[in-house]
C-alpha cells in the first residue's frame, strides 16, 4: 500500500520540523548563531542586513570580526538528518528517519520501546525497525544501536572476523571476564583471546557522540552578561548579531510576478525571527533567575546555593530540556568572573577519599594482574599496614569506585 500523509500526519511533520529548528538556534552559542544567521541571511533573498541599525557588527571576513574564525559546526542530529536526506527520498520514510535522530539518547543510543514509539508515530514496527537498520550504517560508526553489544558489531565491518563473533555469540562472557571459558569454547589459548580483546576495545568507540560535543574556544566570548547597578541589576544578552529584516521591496517583486517561492521564504524568515527572540526571552529569564537565587554568591559574600535546572523550569514554567538546551555550552560574565552557566547547576561536590580507601585503591593499582588480589587478601594486606577494618569495606569500596572483584580484573 502506497504511504499517503494525511493532513494530521503533514501537520506532524512540519511541527516536528519546526521544533527541532527552535530547539537547534536555542542551543547555539552567540558564535554559532552568528555563523548561522549570516548563512540563513545568504540563502533567503527576502531577509536583508540593516547596516545603519546595526551597532557593533562588522561583514563576515573583517579581520576585526571576533567570530571570523569560528565556523559553525553543524550538531549530531543535522549530521544524521543530513545523511537522512541522501538517503529517504520518500517522505514516510524521512519523517520516520526524523523522529529516530531526534529521540537518540545523549549518548546517541536509541533506547525507545519500537512498538510504543510506532504507535506515537502511527506506523508499522517493520518500517521503523527497517529505517532504524539504514540509520545505523550512518556516520559515526555506532550510533542508533539500542545497547553497548550492537554498538560495537556495528562498529565491525567483517561479519565472518573473530573479533565480530568473539562480540556476538559470547559478550556477557566478556563483561565478566570469563576469558578461559571463551578461550574452551573456542579452542584458542587464554593469551590469543585477551590480545583479541584488547584489539577490539583499543579500535572501539564507546561514544561516537564524541566529536559533536561542542569545543570551548580559548577566548570565550559571554552570552550573557550581568553587572549590579546602584538600585538594581542588569541583564544584557550579548548576541552580537546583525540587524536583519525583511526586505519589503523583494517581497512585493516576488509578489508581483507571482513567484510561489515567495510565502515559503517569507514564512521561514518569520520563523527565524521568532526563535532567535524565544532564545534572547529564554535565557533573559534564567539570568533573571540566577540572580534572584544567588545574589549573594554573585557579589562574592556567600557560597554557591544548590539549585537545579528542573528548579528553575518549574519556576519559568519551562520544560526542562528546554533550559537545559539553553544554558548548553553558555556563559555568563558575572561581578565575581566569566563563569559557565552550567557552573551553577553543579553544587554536589565529590566526596575525598578516607586514608583507608587511599590504600585500598594503591593497593589495586599495584597488584599483579595477572593474579589479582581477592578481598580477603586485600583484608589481610591493610591489616599489616595496621588498619583496623572490616571486610565488607573493601567490597563497599570497590563498589562505589565501579572497580570489579578479582575475578574481573584477571588479566592473560
Amino acid at each position: 500500500m502506497l504511504f499517503e500523509q494525511s493532513p494530521n500526519q503533514k501537520q506532524q511533520f512540519l511541527m516536528s520540523h519546526l521544533m527541532k529548528r527552535a530547539f537547534l538556534i536555542m542551543q547555539m552559542t552567540n558564535i554559532e548563531l552568528y555563523d548561522f544567521l549570516i548563512t540563513q541571511i545568504e540563502k533567503n533573498p527576502i531577509l536583508k542586513i540593516n547596516f545603519e541599525k546595526t551597532k557593533s557588527f562588522t561583514k563576515h571576513g573583517d579581520a576585526l570580526d571576533p567570530f571570523y574564525k569560528l565556523k559553525y559546526k553543524p550538531s549530531l542530529f543535522e549530521h544524521l538528518y543530513n545523511q537522512g536526506k541522501e538517503i529517504f527520498k520518500n517522505p514516510k520514510e524521512l519523517f520516520i528517519a526524523e523522529n529516530i535522530i531526534g529521540n537518540l539518547d545523549e549518548k546517541g543510543f536509541f533506547t525507545q520501546d519500537i512498538d510504543l514509539f510506532s504507535k506515537d508515530l502511527n506506523i508499522a514496527p517493520l518500517d521503523v525497525i527497517k529505517i532504524l537498520k539504514i540509520i545505523q550504517s550512518f556516520d559515526p560508526k555506532g550510533i542508533a544501536a539500542i545497547n553497548l553489544q550492537q554498538r560495537l558489531l556495528l562498529q565491525i565491518d567483517d561479519v565472518n572476523s573473530i573479533e565480530y563473533k568473539l562480540l556476538k555469540d559470547h559478550f556477557e562472557d566478556i563483561l565478566k571476564n570469563k576469558t578461559n571459558s571463551i578461550a574452551k569454547k573456542l579452542k584458542k589459548e587464554p593469551k590469543v583471546i585477551q590480545k583479541i580483546l584488547e584489539k577490539i576495545i583499543s579500535k572501539a568507540t564507546f561514544d561516537p557522540t564524541i566529536d559533536f560535543l561542542k569545543e570551548v574556544p580559548n577566548q570565550i566570548v559571554p552570552d550573557i552578561v550581568i553587572q549590579k547597578g546602584k538600585k538594581n541589576w542588569v541583564i544584557e544578552i550579548e548576541e552580537n548579531l546583525p540587524f536583519f529584516e525583511i526586505n519589503d521591496t523583494y517581497v512585493k517583486l516576488l509578489e508581483n510576478n507571482k513567484i510561489n517561492s515567495s510565502k515559503k521564504h517569507l514564512f521561514s524568515a518569520n520563523l527565524l525571527m521568532t526563535n532567535i527572540i524565544t532564545r534572547r526571552k529564554t535565557l533573559y529569564q534564567i539570568a533573571a533567575y540566577i540572580i534572584k537565587k544567588q545574589k549573594s554568591y554573585l557579589i562574592g559574600k556567600t557560597e554557591l546555593l544548590p539549585m537545579t535546572i528542573k528548579e528553575i523550569a518549574l519556576f519559568l514554567n519551562l520544560h526542562s530540556s528546554t533550559v537545559s538546551r539553553a544554558t548548553s555550552n553558555k556563559y555568563i560574565q558575572t561581578p565575581i568572573g566569566l563563569l559557565a552557566i552550567a557552573s551553577f547547576f553543579t553544587f554536589r561536590k565529590e566526596t575525598p577519599l578516607t586514608p583507608i580507601e587511599k590504600a585500598i585503591e594503591e593497593i589495586i593499582d599495584t597488584e599483579n594482574k595477572q593474579k589479582p588480589l581477592t578481598d580477603l587478601e586485600i583484608f589481610h594486606v591493610l591489616k599489616e599496614k595496621g588498619f583496623d577494618i572490616q571486610r565488607r569495606t573493601i567490597a563497599k569500596y570497590r563498589k562505589k569506585r565501579l572497580i570489579g572483584p578479582a575475578r574481573l580484573r584477571k588479566k592473560y
